[in-house]
């Protein structure tokens, strides 16, 4: 566990190949089992964005944004 932790690395290149539905209902799951500060589990929120030229509307909108 601490290695997932120690060893993360930030990627900035990625595929352009689409995921798989079985993948990204995974990622869901994972992100709705992480843990979140004091159990505020009602301000988090996930979007997946699986039209590319959405995407790229959505990377444009945020760009340099801290959401």
């Amino acid at each position: 566990m601490v290695n997932a932790i120690t060893k993360r690395q930030s990627v900035r290149k990625f595929l352009t190949a689409g995921l798989s539905s079985d993948t990204v209902q995974k990622l869901i799951d994972a992100f709705e089992s992480a843990p979140c500060g004091m159990h505020k589990t009602d301000v988090m929120q996930a979007v997946v964005v699986t039209d590319a030229q959405l995407c790229q509307q959505v990377a444009a909108m945020v760009h340099h944004c801290c959401l």
